[in-house]
């Protein structure tokens, strides 16, 4: 051991004899990359025209960290200095003579309550539904399939067959009577009626004023007598075509024009 301890010391104090650092240096304090990497602060030769008496340049040692240099040197020149006598400067470093404290672990003596949580309980509880009281489930799900199933089945056959085309039907029956009174009620109504108005622009206005008071005379409702037909005269143009046995269509043509004259002779 003496031995060991001795060629360390030895190789302790040829280290700065045959490096080539420069003794001129100054201390870097910490700081974080951009990455956010953190550098811890170290020591760094100064600046100069060459990075042979770099600690990174081989084969030069750190004297503060004892890393050797991994860059290979330049082809400058040292400047003239005297590496050879070149003493680093010393760190005083904490004592070792450091008591760390200790910590006190828990005992590994457990004990484990078996009154709340029993797993061999729990396993036997388990094969126990398993062994009495699934059969009984898987048997009832079999007689339902079997007897129950077959029940329904057959009332939803029955329904489809028996109930659905009465419902379709209905269906059926309250859609057609809803388009014929759509047509023939509402939307025929209403463009019969301006079809009607459009059919009297041959007329003038004179003459529209004589087929209305003719109207009103015989006592059909028109509206006001002013020549402008509305469905108020429509209306009453349809009423009197029913009773002389005309097309109700709202439209004075020749032939209920000649019944409409007929009427004063």
């Amino acid at each position: 051991m003496k031995k060991i301890i001795l060629i360390l010391l030895i190789g302790l104090i040829w280290i700065p004899l045959l490096a080539q650092v420069n003794p001129n240096n100054h201390y870097v304090n910490g700081y974080y990359r951009s990455d956010g990497t953190y550098v811890k602060g170290h020591y760094r030769t100064n600046r100069n025209y060459t990075n042979k008496d770099n600690y990174t340049t081989k084969p030069n040692v750190n004297p503060y960290t004892g890393k050797k240099g991994y860059i290979e040197p330049d082809n400058n020149y040292l400047p003239s200095t005297n590496y050879y006598n070149y003493t680093p400067q010393t760190i005083d470093l904490p004592s070792t003579n450091y008591t760390y404290p200790t910590t006190t672990l828990p005992s590994t003596k457990y004990s484990y309550s078996t009154s709340s949580f029993d797993y061999n309980e729990i396993k036997k509880e388990q094969e126990r539904w398993m062994r009495e009281e699934y059969p009984k489930i898987k048997a009832e799900q079999e007689r339902w399939m079997r007897e129950e199933y077959p029940k329904i089945k057959a009332e939803q056959e029955r329904w489809m067959r028996e109930e659905y085309p009465k419902i379709q039907a209905e269906q059926n029956r309250i859609f057609n009577n809803y388009n014929s009174n759509f047509s023939s009620n509402n939307y025929y109504s209403e463009s019969s009626t301006s079809v009607a108005i459009k059919y009297h622009h041959r007329y003038s206005i004179e003459d529209r004023k004589i087929i209305e008071l003719a109207l009103q005379k015989l006592g059909y409702y028109i509206g006001t007598a002013d020549g402008y037909f509305d469905s108020n005269t429509i209306s009453g143009i349809k009423s009197f075509q029913r009773n002389a046995n005309l097309k109700a269509d709202g439209k004075v043509g020749p032939s209920t024009l000649n019944k409409l004259s007929n009427q004063f002779k």
